[in-house]
C-alpha cells in the first residue's frame, strides 16, 4: 500500500483516509493476502519506518531538509505565488509537484502549509516595496491624504458607519447612481482627484491581475481607520493599485 500511494503521489499518505479502500482491496486480490483490519497499521510503528525508509531508496528520494525548506520558499515566493491570487492550496499543490521533481519526499503538512505561507508573505512584501520604492514621496503623500478627511468639502462629518472613514476615500469608493449631469460631473471629479495623484503609467504593468485584484478588494472593503494600521510599503501600494482600477474603471 505505501508502495503504490508513493509511486503514484511522491509521497506517503498522511492518514488512513487518503487510501482508498478500493485500491487496499484490489492489492489484496492481486497478492493474495487478506487486506489489514486495521488500516492505521500500515502508517505507523517500527515497521513502517523501515518500510518507507526501503521504498525512498527505491524510487531514489530523500526526505525534505531545512535547507530543503528555504529553497523551496525562494521557488514558491518566485515561480508561484504570484499566479495563485493568494490562495494557499494550489501553492501547496505546487510545492508537492516541486517536491517530486527534485526527487524529495515533502515535510509534514503542517511544515508544507507554513512553507506556502511565508512564500506567499514574502511573495507580498517584495511586490509592495518594489511599487512603493518606484512612487515619488509627494504620489506617497497624496495617496495616503486618500485616508484623511475631505478638506476641501468642510464637512469632515462624512464619514462611514464605525466613523472613521474619510471623505475622500468614501468619494471615489462611491457609485454613479443615476445617470444625470450632476452624477457625470461627480465622475469628472474623482477623475481628476486620481490624475493629481500622478501615478507612472506603467506602474502595474508587470503585475499579476489577480494580485491587483485582492488588493484593490481589500482597500473597497477595509475601513480608512484600518487601513492607516499597515505598513507604509502595504498601504501606499494598496491604495496606489485600487486608485489605477478606478481610474481604468471611470
Amino acid at each position: 500500500i505505501l508502495l503504490t500511494f508513493f509511486r503514484e503521489r511522491g509521497r506517503f499518505p498522511r492518514d488512513e483516509g487518503e487510501v482508498e479502500t478500493q485500491g487496499i482491496t484490489a492489492l489484496s486480490q492481486q497478492l493474495d493476502v487478506p487486506a489489514p483490519m486495521d488500516g492505521e497499521a500500515f502508517l505507523t510503528g517500527r515497521t513502517a519506518e523501515r518500510l518507507r525508509a526501503e521504498i525512498r531508496v527505491r524510487f531514489g528520494f530523500r526526505e525534505a531538509t531545512v535547507a530543503d525548506a528555504d529553497r523551496l520558499t525562494v521557488w514558491l515566493r518566485d515561480h508561484v505565488a504570484g499566479e495563485v491570487g493568494g490562495e494557499i492550496a494550489p501553492m501547496i499543490e505546487r510545492l508537492e509537484a516541486r517536491c517530486r521533481e527534485l526527487a524529495i519526499e515533502p515535510p509534514t503538512i503542517d511544515r508544507v502549509e507554513r512553507i506556502a505561507r511565508t512564500a506567499l508573505r514574502a511573495h507580498e512584501d517584495r511586490f509592495h516595496l518594489g511599487v512603493y520604492e518606484r512612487l515619488s514621496p509627494a504620489t506617497r503623500e497624496r495617496l495616503d491624504a486618500l485616508l484623511c478627511p475631505d478638506q476641501a468639502s468642510g464637512n469632515e462629518a462624512a464619514q462611514d458607519a464605525a466613523g472613521n472613514a474619510p471623505a475622500l476615500l468614501l468619494k471615489l469608493r462611491g457609485s454613479p447612481g443615476r445617470p444625470s449631469l450632476a452624477s457625470l460631473q461627480d465622475e469628472l471629479a474623482k477623475l481628476e482627484l486620481i490624475r493629481q495623484i500622478d501615478l507612472p503609467a506603467d506602474l502595474f504593468d508587470r503585475a499579476a491581475p489577480r494580485d491587483l485584484e485582492r488588493c484593490r478588494r481589500r482597500v473597497s472593503v477595509e475601513a480608512p481607520h484600518e487601513l492607516r494600521r499597515h505598513p507604509d510599503a502595504a498601504r501606499i501600494t494598496w491604495l496606489a493599485i485600487f486608485v489605477d482600477l478606478r481610474a481604468r474603471t471611470l
